[in-house]
């Protein structure tokens, strides 16, 4: 055996929080946050849905270091809106108070709604006999 003295016990608790530390500096990735605020910057509804753009876009704040309820993060979440569900929202009464949270709960609402609307009165597109207009014409020419 040799004549060195462990500094620590092997359940010592100040041992593994160095260790952790430790560990966690050798191994961090020093331009997470960073990447992550670029991905932030350029993080749009596209063609997700309202749920996975909310689901990424929080994602990417905690990433990015971000607190939720500044206005930096709130102007980036409405940009990254589908431009219609955004409008929707701003036309709204009463308007909804400017945090993130309410934002996200009116962009689902508005989602949600025009899902409802479409399973009611079928998609835009369908438009029956009664509509097209050119069709008229011709009834009435022929």
């Amino acid at each position: 055996m040799s004549g060195i003295v462990p500094t620590y016990q092997t359940d010592d608790e100040r041992l593994w929080i160095e260790f952790g530390c430790d560990f966690r500096r050798a191994f961090a990735d020093t331009a997470l946050e960073q990447r992550a605020y670029g991905k932030l910057a350029n993080c749009t509804m596209g063609n997700k849905s309202i749920d996975k753009y909310i689901a990424q876009f929080k994602h990417l704040l905690q990433k990015a270091g971000w607190d939720r309820t500044s206005w930096g993060s709130l102007f980036q979440f409405k940009k990254g809106l589908d431009r219609k569900i955004h409008l929707k929202i701003l036309q709204k009464e009463p308007m909804p108070a400017e945090a993130l949270d309410t934002w996200e709960e009116a962009a689902q609402h508005k989602v949600e709604r025009q899902a409802f609307i479409d399973a009611s009165l079928g998609p835009k597109e369908f438009q029956g006999p009664w509509i097209n207009k050119k069709d008229q014409r011709q009834d009435r020419q022929g």
